[in-house]
């Protein structure tokens, strides 16, 4: 009869290699997302196993609806509780996530049974390397950003990375710019996509399709850039759905003179643009939460 493999008789660090390949998320052509079945499989089996599988798990936190956020401030209010009590299953959410994105969120009603405590999801979004909405669920930016009140002290840094997708309804930045948080949130940021395919109308002096200008989004004209002083990267769908994606217009590298985000925004809406002031059109062919543009 054959012997049971010894996992932990290997070295340790390739103990370690071995579970985040197990842990790491699969996808499929047929899936609308990752699967983490094996990685909540192997925090299950053991605590040793659960402390190393809990990174790659919390690596990329994807909420495709407002259930799920209901179940992941839960799961925040439980690892708070873990950690006031000193319990041994307490893991730093947190420090583990480097990309957050939200499809769908609501925002629980008054006389609802259901109270988030937004300050924990507050410490996420401050260390997380990307965060990413779609326009149905930007309010939980906003209610989260609100949540920090004046007297507090503020994290030492934010996430610098955002991403704003979706085709329903309209961003408000309002919520953004009129808070104290949220006109640091933007002061942070360094790289914003708004990907927004076919949103609205655009603007321009030349309807020609050789004229990226012609098909910048109006909605363009209401991003507060004055608000992000260290903005050095900027993307946005242009109008001009094709048959296998859609276009993507990139601006880098704003000119010394007039950096951050006012550079950004004479190259995209100043009245002398051209192709080659720094704008890079580059092809998308699916549309994704973690998309790999030139930067």
């Amino acid at each position: 009869m054959p012997q049971p493999f010894r996992l932990y008789s290997l070295p340790p660090e390739l103990v370690r290699e071995i579970l985040r390949l197990a842990a790491t998320p699969t996808t499929d052509e047929s899936s609308t997302g990752p699967h983490y079945d094996d990685a909540v499989s192997l925090a299950r089996v053991s605590y040793t196993f659960r402390q190393l599988v809990m990174p790659h798990l919390l690596r990329s936190v994807t909420l495709k609806s407002d259930k799920s956020v209901n179940a992941f401030f839960r799961a925040l209010n439980m690892q708070h509780q873990f950690q006031k009590n000193q319990n041994r299953l307490s893991f730093p959410y947190p420090r583990s996530i480097q990309r957050f994105w939200c499809s769908e969120f609501f925002e629980p009603l008054m006389n609802s049974i259901e109270h988030y405590d937004y300050r924990l999801l507050f410490d996420v979004f401050s260390q997380a390397r990307q965060i990413g909405f779609h326009l149905n669920g930007i309010e939980l930016l906003h209610e989260t950003l609100a949540s920090w009140t004046f007297n507090e002290r503020m994290p030492p840094h934010f996430c610098k990375d955002l991403t704003i997708a979706g085709t329903d309804g309209i961003m408000r930045w309002n919520p953004l710019t009129a808070v104290s948080t949220g006109a640091r949130f933007l002061e942070h940021i360094t790289h914003l996509t708004i990907l927004r395919p076919d949103a609205d109308i655009t603007f321009g002096r030349s309807s020609s399709s050789d004229d990226f200008r012609s098909l910048i989004p109006e909605s363009a004209r209401a991003i507060p850039f004055g608000f992000m002083r260290n903005l050095s990267h900027f993307a946005i769908c242009l109008n001009a759905k094709e048959v296998d994606g859609f276009s993507i217009l990139v601006i880098a590298n704003p000119d010394d003179d007039l950096s951050g985000g006012e550079g950004i925004k004479r190259k995209l809406l100043g009245p002398d643009v051209s192709p080659d002031a720094g704008h890079q059109v580059v092809k998308v062919y699916q549309m994704t939460t973690e998309m790999n543009l030139p930067w």
